[in-house]
């Protein structure tokens, strides 16, 4: 298979479109901020376009003028306005409004070909307690980045 490299301000509206059309999306993954769930260069995520997001979901987002994130909902305000953080984000939040919600990421594509579900009771309650350890998370996320991705 013939791989190609697209700038994300080309690439992003496709897969937009893509999933605007009902249709599912694989995205290649780059940057750590959602780690230790998605890792960054190695992992695809495979997105859906949804018409409900609930709190703990990974959305793709715009939060500016051609950019995108892929990150968790920590929360949905009742203005419409939703807040979302990577899970290797230490600190940093971002806002958007729920039409600038894409997709949302309900596989991960490891580089072995096997797929975890984002979606599972399972992996939302472990989501969920990683979002409680977000005061020591500074200190998992450096054992995670420095032992365990280096044996990967």
């Amino acid at each position: 298979m013939k791989v190609i490299s697209l700038p994300n301000e080309i690439l992003i509206p496709q897969v937009c479109q893509v999933l605007a059309d009902g249709q599912e999306a694989v995205l290649n993954v780059r940057g750590s901020s959602m780690n230790p769930f998605i890792d960054g260069d190695r992992d695809s995520v495979v997105l859906k376009k949804e018409t409900d997001y609930h709190v703990g979901d990974i959305v793709l987002a715009q939060i500016g003028e051609g950019v995108y994130v892929l990150h968790r909902i920590l929360e949905l305000k009742s203005d419409g306005t939703v807040v979302i953080m990577g899970d290797g984000n230490l600190q940093g939040r971002e806002h958007c409004f729920r039409d600038q919600l894409y997709g949302r990421a309900i596989e991960v594509v490891k580089p072995s070909g096997r797929h975890k579900s984002l979606v599972s009771p399972k992996a939302m309650r472990r989501a969920s307690a990683w979002r409680r350890l977000l005061p020591i998370r500074r200190y998992l996320l450096a054992f995670y980045r420095r032992i365990i991705l280096k044996l990967k």
